[in-house]
């Protein structure tokens, strides 16, 4: 088999961003500090392989000081698609080859299969941005499964996402800009129970109160009294008015609500609030995961 014959069938093609991808990058570029080091390194003729820059020459292209870490932590240089300065390097086509913590400086090595690594990335949370962006109006709050997120992404989450609570923080890292930008914020996220629950922004916020139950009863917290039968009927409504589906079907589900203690006309309302939360809750998800799969 000839290199042309390889090529011909799919052996060693490279794999080339989309227009949508590479739209994204653009207005990713435009707001970072780091951007600065990108077009440097875009910049270097195609023919030259490897550079070194000393840590004072990278703060000099960047126009800002470099965190301290930078200048003794190899690991701060690790090529991972999900930091937020190694990122732009990558998407210039190279990778960090080695920080020298005694002379001060750091070699990059042109090597464009990084530039694959972030498009898989990157592209993984731009499918869940599209998700989110896709819910309607009148969708307030979404509960998904760790495992439902990664479907939705298109890649299973990684492991800091089980076990680092700072992971999932509403900030500008890749994670957090799949929904922030797209008009959501992380509200809550149970790791025991591999849920995360996500608000639009600008909704009206928990009762404390409420959240503060539902979070015991999922992450199984002990000490705390058991609301009474009324007390958990009325919060159930609440929820169901507010639009708190999650909550809502928690505690109808999960909170040790006994609906015998309770008047028939109650368990009535119970029931329905309980019913439209859980409609509510799965419809666009279950629209979402039609769409992914197809």
């Amino acid at each position: 088999m000839t290199a042309n014959d390889a090529v011909e069938n799919g052996q060693d093609k490279k794999t080339e961003p989309t227009e949508a991808q590479m739209e994204e990058f653009r207005r990713f570029l435009e707001e970072s500090v780091y951007t600065p080091l990108y077009l440097h390194l875009k910049s270097i003729p195609s023919e030259q392989n490897s550079i070194s820059l000393s840590i004072n020459e990278v703060e000099s292209i960047l126009g800002t000081s470099l965190p301290s870490l930078a200048g003794r932590t190899r690991s701060w240089w690790a090529n991972s698609s999900y930091n937020k300065h190694s990122i732009f390097w990558m998407l210039a086509g190279w990778r960090a080859n080695n920080l020298d913590t005694v002379a001060g400086t750091v070699t990059f090595v042109r090597d464009e299969r990084v530039l694959d690594r972030v498009t898989v990335a990157r592209g993984g949370w731009s499918k869940l941005k599209r998700f989110f962006k896709g819910l309607p109006p009148k969708q307030h709050q979404i509960a998904l499964t760790f495992e439902e997120l990664g479907k939705l992404r298109g890649m299973a989450l990684p492991a800091t996402a089980f076990h680092d609570r700072p992971w999932w923080a509403n900030t500008r890292s890749s994670q957090g800009q799949a929904w922030m930008s797209a008009g959501w914020e992380l509200e809550s996220v149970y790791l025991n129970s591999k849920i995360a629950v996500f608000r639009r922004k600008g909704s009206i916020h928990n009762v404390d109160e409420i959240r503060e139950y539902v979070k015991s009863i999922l992450e199984g917290s002990h000490g705390r009294s058991q609301p009474g039968a009324d007390t958990l009927k009325n919060w159930v409504s609440v929820c169901r008015r507010l639009g708190w589906y999650f909550e809502a079907k928690t505690i109808y589900e999960c909170g040790g609500l006994r609906t015998d203690l309770l008047r028939e006309s109650d368990r009535m309302e119970l029931e329905e609030d309980y019913e439209v939360s859980k409609r509510e809750l799965n419809a666009y998800l279950n629209s979402g995961l039609k769409e992914e799969q197809q």
